[in-house]
């Protein structure tokens, strides 16, 4: 392609994958994902910039939260048609908002958020590179292999080339192959392993469960001890699939003959056309392969269903779980973690009030739910025996980790606002005053998304506080205190267990809505909660040789009771409030 040289044009890298790049010419990075930490060679580049990123506007971020929304039931409707049509079925609305809407609702918004990005530079540019790809390849299996994708350099740098070639930005091809994320070589033992698993699971599945269990509980999200409890209460054994045999079909269906889907602007356009290019197999080609596994692996006539995490990730628990609705078969939702209704938006609470019959909450419930489907009940994953505070351990912090890229819509910070995190947590750190490096402790989460957190921490001179390889429950069992840095279950855990808990994080990207907006005021008030990592040290070092002084006092206690009492809520008679409640919806 021809490329007409502009003044102040910028070339353009749209990801981390250096193939792309070019040396020496003036450079737009379109996000902080495309430089990894410590890697950036900064003589290679010395004109460049990195774009703003759209949804630094806050803003702009909640209101395009409902604009997508409203994208999204319109998509729901035109694929319910034409998926029906495809299939040869007439399954409702429900049904395949079931099925469907956990990847629909992310795949909207993501494609929603790589087109704003693009869309509003690209009069800057002069030239970027395109791998070479074919986008059959990028069509997954399942959700699963999707959520995968969506934080790869290599899944992203075909998305931003789909949208470039669509909104006229100038490029050029290159040979080079974009080539996917190479997985790691499995060991023959480990394959030995695995399928004497899968074995094991398929005659535990068709002889036990399948026949034994009336009340069907998937992903429960709780101690599988706790899990093991509740389900023999029900006399009954707690569900374990094996790893399905379905693989990505050899012939791929002619997908360009599906009708077009309705467009109103060229963002829908492109939508529509990448909607029926990369919809997974699993709810097209592989569906009634799925259905007909399911059916060796669970109960045929449950009473009921309930779950906590596979309404989202577990496309054959969300097709079994479909066709039993159709039987008008009770599903329940459970809460699965900390920042639900804390949080000013959330998506996928959306889609579970919308799909499930009962939400089991952790305390609140909301006078305008959905057919007043929510349930207050005691948090199972809460239940855990959390050790009394050692008077000399560590100050024990914990960190987020967020992907690189854009991954779903609710009040977190997203893309490159994440190192504002980082460096706010930093910036605690250094306004210890007067403590010791060996009473800190620093927990970082799970960092797979290439932000490098364990550098950024060494670089600082933090290196001795990182915690090696140690659980967040066997280091809190050697700490004094716990400092929760973002909006979370880990303080939902130690303030229910009265561990003394400090709570800090940026409310310009852990927004807070209407509803929990007060109680957070109370947390403050009481010095459990900050919206600033000074203030936070500040408050750290003045209590830090007498904790219990200000944990015990009497307001203090009275606001962490009533908080943990409407988000964290907790009983000694969990297991007998679980069966009693969900007795009573069978019976309904």
């Amino acid at each position: 392609m021809a490329i007409s040289k502009k003044m102040d044009s910028y070339f353009l890298v749209t990801t981390a994958l250096e193939e792309s790049w070019k040396v020496k010419v003036q450079t737009l990075f379109l996000g902080d994902w495309c430089l990894i930490f410590n890697k950036f060679n900064k003589d290679n580049y010395p004109s460049h910039r990195i774009n703003n990123y759209h949804w630094d506007n806050r803003e702009k971020y909640n209101q395009d939260f409902h604009f997508i929304d409203k994208l999204y039931e319109k998509k729901l409707k035109e694929l319910n048609i034409l998926l029906n049509k495809f299939h040869g079925t007439d399954k409702n609305i429900r049904y395949w908002r079931i099925v469907i809407g956990p990847w629909l609702r992310s795949f909207i918004e993501v494609l929603f958020d790589r087109y704003e990005i693009l869309k509003s530079i690209k009069n800057e540019i002069s030239d970027t590179i395109i791998l070479d790809y074919e986008i059959d390849e990028f069509i997954p299996l399942n959700y699963i292999e999707f959520y995968s994708q969506i934080k790869s350099d290599e899944w992203n740098h075909m998305i931003f080339s789909e949208i470039i070639q669509f909104l006229n930005i100038p490029y050029s091809k290159s040979g080079i192959k974009l080539k996917e994320t190479i997985k790691p070589q499995t060991s023959t033992i480990k394959k030995i392993k695995e399928k004497s698993k899968n074995f094991f699971l398929k005659i535990y599945s068709i002889l036990i469960t399948k026949t034994l269990n009336r009340i069907l509980i998937k992903d429960p999200y709780m101690p599988i001890l706790n899990e093991f409890k509740l389900n023999l209460n029900f006399f009954q054994l707690p569900i374990r699939t094996p790893e399905s045999l379905i693989k990505k079909p050899k012939k791929i269906e002619n997908r360009n003959s599906i009708e077009i889907l309705k467009s109103n602007s060229d963002f829908e356009k492109l939508l529509n056309k990448l909607l029926i290019d990369l919809l997974p197999f699993a709810y097209f080609e592989n569906l009634e392969k799925i259905k007909k596994e399911t059916k060796f692996y669970y109960p045929s006539k449950p009473k009921i269903i309930f779950t906590s995490n596979a309404y989202q990730h577990d496309d054959h628990f969300k097709i079994m779980t479909a066709e039993r609705c159709l039987e008008n078969i009770p599903y329940v939702i459970g809460q699965h973690g900390g920042g639900f209704k804390t949080g000013l938006n959330n998506q996928t609470l959306l889609h579970q009030l919308k799909t499930c019959d009962n939400f089991f909450s952790w305390g609140w419930a909301d006078k305008y739910s959905i057919e007043n489907k929510i349930r207050k009940m005691p948090s199972l994953k809460l239940t855990r025996k959390i050790s009394v505070p050692d008077s000399k351990g560590y100050i024990l912090i914990t960190t987020p980790s967020y992907p690189r890229y854009f991954y779903s819509h609710f009040s977190v910070p997203i893309a490159g606002q994440f190192l504002k995190i980082i460096n706010e947590t930093l910036d605690f750190i250094s306004n210890l005053n007067n403590i010791s490096s060996e009473m800190i402790k620093v927990k970082l989460d799970s960092d797979v998304f290439g932000w490098e957190l364990n550098e950024r921490f060494v670089s600082q001179g933090f290196s001795k506080m990182l915690s090696e390889g140690k659980s967040f429950y066997e280091l809190l069992s050697k700490s004094r205190i716990s400092v929760s840095t973002y909006n979370s279950t880990i303080y939902y855990e130690t303030m229910s267990s009265n561990f003394p808990t400090v709570i800090f994080f940026d409310m310009n990207f852990y927004e807070i809505s209407e509803e929990s907006k007060e109680d957070f005021r109370l947390l403050k008030s009481v010095g459990i909660f900050y919206d600033s990592p000074l203030l936070a040290s500040k408050f750290v070092n003045s209590i830090i040789n007498n904790i219990d002084e200000w944990w015990l006092k009497e307001e203090v206690q009275y606001v962490r009771k009533q908080f943990c009492d409407k988000y964290a809520f907790k009983s000694k008679t969990y297991l007998k409030d679980w069966k009693s409640s969900i007795n009573e919806l069978v019976k309904k």
